[in-house]
């Protein structure tokens, strides 16, 4: 059992594979957002400097662990580390004079040559672009925090330009999703989350990588905090970069709003985690333990017992395993774009309160297009024939006969059963077997689900 698991409290297991694109989630809706299982980092900007380390349920960062920066020296605006803690890595990209950040008073940028204000900037003129990853004393085994990975982005960027920022989520350095923050006519009527009041967050979602923020997006010189956007990325991630595709922004941390009460809540904070790794081979199973079954959810992730070419040619893969308690609890299973996959999520599913088998909570599976959006179903007990052996099952018509799967009254409606269809997968998923134990004088009762997947599924049990 992992150390995660030991802990007990549970939450969601997230099964992520190099050169993610798409998930199986499976989980069960809980009362509040609380990411950040080991802790968070705050970028500070203005009346100090520096990366500091606050831990779980802590209500002011660890100032123990620090990684304090500042100017390299007279006449320089590049970014120079101080003697402290390992925290963070910044790095710039483009046509600049050094992959070191340019810096000014409260802002972060990249440096192309022009001192001043530019220095602390990130433009599309020049094809720049900024990136975030994890130091060594956050990932280090034995470390202090242990963490080597993010579940929650809240950021503090300043727009110029009417500006469109582009931020690309990795994990092992392989692209895993992208989020874009839109302001003044970069914003596209319809599309995207409609802008808030400045200064209230932009929640992005993988159900909605777009979101308008309506800063004062303009050329001149700084105007506080009327152009900053808090930008929040509800995802999972182990770096990040930020790219303007039009216009120009600066990470900040809080800075504009120096003098103020408001200063330390406007830090760009990264929420921290911790992902296991584990491999899955054709005809296995692995299984994920997290917590009881109670306050989190027990997890099996198995491979497919056989294809009709007697292979598994997307086998076998590589897993980063991710416990928290969060808005959903229960499995998540992420796969690489464009692989057909045959597997099986077997969950007992956080207890909940007792409810008749009707009005139940039902397992929604999402099928992403590609786009950003999704189709949903919510899936039936399986049809056809089931084969395989304990964990290892799937339905044999489902890949004997192309994208169709036998009804009960024994008609085939391909076009129906496949989700997707002209993607030239297979998106589908049904439920082999279900159990619902009642907890007699409690009020609670456990949903237990073995959920048979086919394609480049994403569901969401809610």
């Amino acid at each position: 059992m992992s150390r995660r698991a030991r802990r007990g409290f549970g939450g969601r297991a997230v099964v992520a594979l190099a050169g993610i694109a798409s998930a199986l989630l499976l989980g069960l809706a809980a009362d509040a957002n609380a990411a950040g299982d080991e802790g968070l980092l705050r970028l500070q900007l203005g009346p100090t400097n520096r990366f500091v380390y606050q831990a779980p349920g802590a209500s002011l960062p660890d100032e123990t662990i620090v990684e304090p920066f500042g100017f390299a020296g007279p006449g320089s605006c590049l970014l120079v580390w101080g003697t402290g803690s390992d925290l963070a890595h910044l790095t710039a990209a483009g046509n600049v004079k050094d992959t070191t950040p340019g810096f000014g008073p409260t802002s972060i940028g990249a440096w192309d040559g022009a001192k001043g204000t530019p220095c602390a900037r990130v433009s599309k003129y020049a094809e720049e672009s900024l990136a975030f990853r994890l130091g060594g004393d956050v990932t280090r085994t034995g470390g202090p925090i242990e963490a080597n990975g993010f579940d929650r982005l809240e950021l503090d960027v300043e727009v110029k330009a009417d500006a469109r920022l582009l931020l690309t989520l990795y994990l092992e350095d392989t692209v895993y999703r992208r989020y874009e923050l839109r302001t003044g006519t970069s914003i596209v009527a319809g599309t995207g989350l409609p802008p808030l009041p400045t200064g209230q967050p932009q929640e992005s979602t993988p159900g909605s990588p777009i979101v308008n923020c309506s800063a004062r997006s303009d050329s001149g010189p700084d105007s506080g905090p009327n152009d900053n956007c808090r930008w929040v990325i509800n995802d999972i991630g182990q770096s990040f970069t930020i790219t303007p595709l039009v216009g120009e922004f600066s990470l900040e941390g809080g800075g504009d709003w120096a003098g103020t009460t408001k200063w330390f809540e406007n830090n760009t904070l990264i929420y921290l985690t911790h992902l296991d790794e584990g491999t899955l081979t054709c005809g296995s199973s692995l299984s994920i333990d997290i917590g009881t079954g109670a306050d989190g959810a027990l997890c099996t992730a198995a491979g497919p017992p056989y294809s009709p070419s007697g292979s598994c040619p997307y086998y076998p893969i590589k897993f980063l395993l991710q416990d928290l308690t969060g808005t959903f609890r229960g499995c998540n299973l992420f796969k690489q774009p464009g692989n057909q996959m045959v597997g099986v999520m077997k969950i007992a599913f956080p207890r909940e309160a007792s409810s008749p088998l009707a009005t139940m909570k039902k397992t929604e599976v999402w099928f992403p297009y590609g786009d950003g959006s999704y189709a949903k179903i919510i899936p039936e007990l399986c049809t056809g024939t089931l084969v395989g052996t304990g964990d290892n099952l799937t339905v044999a018509e489902v890949l004997t006969l192309g994208d169709g799967l036998p009804l009960k009254d024994g008609s085939e409606l391909s076009d129906y059963n496949d989700v997707i269809p002209g993607n030239g997968f297979i998106d589908y998923a049904c439920i082999a077997s279900q159990t619902v134990e009642h907890l007699l004088g409690k009020g609670w009762m456990q949903v237990s689900q073995t959920i048979l997947v086919w394609g480049d599924p994403m569901g969401i049990r809610q």
